[in-house]
């Protein structure tokens, strides 16, 4: 590998190579090298007008990476376990690599990016373990190793610290290829902490583009890409817009816990918005979640009382708001069928209330509840919302080993109503499907 680097101007305040570098990365550094730079730590680092340019083979093939940036500057750095702050301006960066072909070539740009508070030493513990499996050659070992240092609270708590985060002016390409991505401004706040729950905790994403050329499926490095690009052009678009925002908030005290994406919206396709509540997961409980790992998950079949205590499932809610999504699934659907859009939808819907007024009552006593607003949306797509509450709240531990009497007391607790266009469900009276064997049974005779 050749490189060579260039600045303006470069001022850097107490620098040390003296920090302690993960033993995880010797496995995949035998050389020494990365590790010497992993211990690397500096009070302030300031930079101006820098340039990198390293060429080298990429899979036997000449390939060069060069990256340039307007200015840097970073406070409190540990290589490879935190940042106290950064703030990064005019990044652009270029590789290619040539084949016996055209080659290929992605070029990245980033107007800024800033961060603060971050810790991350305990995460990237556990990709530099992942990366030292793979290395070996063993998926299996890397998926092994993963389920063993995830535990059940990894659902809930945040993998890193974190106070704030945002970037802007976002824009990747890859050519000749199927797709290039642009992205106006994302944003993370809320004071996230390892292995906690925080209290606040907002992000959003606001324009972010994804553009399929027109010839894409050609441009496609793959048959799975071709196939993919082929199907989302049949939809008549070659571009999506897409702005999300989500928020959470928790109370350590009672351990309720509310997840909610506040507003998800796909240009010309849909919008829709998500919450989910949880209850019980104080600090002792995600410590007692914390000792058991994903791979001896079944530890919490032979002492639920103890693992799970009070952590239960309080309630959900979705909300879509379709903008041309359903019309362009039955229009696109019709076309190989040799059907209108109408035909088609007319059918699919009639087939859906025949199957569910069949065997609906397996499921459920009314099923007319569930019949009616599904067949008005889809008949007339403008939004569907689905609401599940539970009171008392679902303990995860009443499900452990449930008889059938236990079961139909959980079941009589979750209030389900299913909603369309601005009509109001009806509760859903959901049933064990014991009677689902019976009918089995009548058949068989």
């Amino acid at each position: 590998i050749e490189a060579s680097y260039s600045a303006k101007a470069l001022t850097v305040a107490d620098l040390a190579f003296d920090g302690q570098a993960a033993p995880e990365l010797t496995a995949l550094d035998p050389s020494g090298h990365l590790t010497v730079l992993a211990g690397l730590s500096a009070k302030n680092l300031k930079a101006e007008g820098m340039a990198l340019r390293f060429a080298g083979q990429a899979q036997e093939e000449p390939a060069t990476v060069s990256l340039t940036l307007d200015s840097l500057e970073e406070t409190d750095l540990q290589s490879l376990k935190a940042v106290g702050s950064l703030q990064m301006r005019g990044l652009k960066g270029e590789m290619s690599v040539k084949d016996q072909m055209d080659g290929v070539k992605a070029t990245l740009a980033l107007a800024e990016l800033r961060l603060s508070g971050m810790e991350y030493s305990d995460y990237m513990r556990q990709l530099l373990t992942i990366a030292a499996a793979l290395k070996k050659g063993s998926q299996d070992e890397a998926a092994e190793t993963l389920a063993a240092m995830q535990n059940l609270a990894g659902f809930f708590v945040s993998p890193l610290s974190l106070e704030e985060a945002s970037m802007s002016g976002l824009e990747f390409d890859f050519l000749p290829g199927p797709v290039s991505f642009k992205l106006a401004e994302s944003r993370v706040t809320g004071h996230l902490k390892t292995g906690e729950i925080p209290s606040r905790q907002k992000s959003s994403l606001k324009g972010l583009e994804i553009i399929l050329p027109e010839t894409a499926p050609a441009d496609a490095n793959s048959q799975t890409a071709a196939e993919l690009a082929g199907f989302v052009q049949a939809f008549g678009l070659n571009r999506f817009v897409l702005n999300l925002e989500a928020e959470s908030a928790y109370d350590p005290q009672t351990g309720s816990f509310l997840n909610r994406i506040t507003d998800l919206k796909v240009q010309d396709l849909f919008g829709l918005s998500i919450g989910l509540e949880w209850g019980g997961l104080t600090p002792e409980r995600l410590e007692k979640l914390k000792a058991v790992p994903l791979s001896a998950a079944f530890m919490v079949l032979m002492n639920p009382e103890e693992i799970l205590g009070d952590a239960s499932f309080k309630a959900f809610d979705f909300q879509y708001t379709d903008q041309g999504l359903i019309g362009r699934i039955f229009q696109l659907a019709a076309t190989g069928k040799g059907l209108t859009a109408e035909a088609l939808r007319e059918k699919v819907v009639g087939e859906f209330e025949r199957e569910m007024r069949k065997s609906g009552h397996n499921l459920m006593k009314n099923a007319e509840a569930l019949i009616r607003p599904v067949s008005a949306f889809l008949r007339s797509p403008q939004s569907l919302e689905i609401s599940l509450k539970s009171e008392p709240p679902l303990r995860f531990k009443a499900l452990v080993g449930a008889a059938p009497a236990d079961m139909e007391a959980l079941l009589e607790a979750i209030n389900l109503t299913v909603s369309a266009n601005g009509q109001a469900g009806e509760r859903l009276e959901l049933i064990l499907n014991s009677a689902m064997d019976e009918d089995e049974d009548e058949d068989e005779e």
